[in-house]
């Protein structure tokens, strides 16, 4: 604290007088300036981790579940996990979901609970389905995009593949959409191929479904 306060008080920082005042001997002055930066950081982690936001919440409940796992305490592990991943899943995030349930399944393997396990393991298929879901929208608003680019802006060009999108399966119903994320991509690339071709009723009312949708999701 006292080679804080003095680096503090320094307009610009020299090391010299640090040493002089007989703070921290030279020799040492390097490890200790590397420990008060992890000291800081460390800090500046605990107050960031006290917010209320949804990251904030799931990191901190990870964290919790390696102490927990890290001490044995296997039970109280699988709480935090169960409930990151629950969290996780209604937010859509689905990294800290993967880690989550990832973690879950090798501490349920690791006490041979076989059938919990099976459940599991079913739980990560069922996350897999939508992430793979979310990637074909991915892919189908990237296509239109890349179309749109090399057709320019003149509306009277009649891609014959720009045509074709409405008539794409996950394209028919917004309800082939497995998640909140799959959907905005929906509305996003119908309201882009409407406008395309100048119908804008169309682009208007995709337009205003998504953005009621990212009113009540995010």
């Amino acid at each position: 604290l006292r080679l804080f306060d003095a680096i503090e008080k320094q307009k610009e920082y020299n090391e010299e007088k640090i040493t002089q005042k007989g703070i921290v001997k030279r020799e040492r002055l390097r490890a200790v300036k590397h420990y008060l930066y992890n000291l800081i950081m460390e800090s500046m982690r605990a107050l960031d981790g006290k917010g209320e936001d949804i990251d904030n919440k799931l990191n901190n409940m990870m964290h919790n579940a390696r102490i927990m796992q890290s001490k044995g305490l296997v039970e109280e592990a699988i709480k935090y996990t169960g409930k990151a991943k629950e969290l996780a899943m209604r937010q859509e995030r689905w990294g800290i979901a993967m880690e989550a349930l990832w973690k879950e399944i090798k501490i349920i393997r690791g006490r041979g609970d076989y059938r919990q396990l099976q459940s599991a393991e079913k739980e990560m298929g069922q996350l897999l389905i939508q992430l793979n879901n979310l990637l074909k929208y991915v892919r189908i608003n990237r296509e239109v995009t890349m179309l749109l680019h090399k057709s320019g802006t003149q509306r009277t060009i009649r891609n014959k593949m720009m045509e074709t999108v409405p008539n794409r399966p996950l394209l028919s119903n917004v309800n082939n959409a497995c998640s909140a994320h799959a959907k905005r991509i929906f509305y996003d690339t119908l309201v882009h191929y409407y406008y395309f071709f100048g119908e804008y009723r169309n682009a208007e009312k995709n337009l205003i479904q998504l953005m009621r949708l990212m009113e009540s999701n995010y």
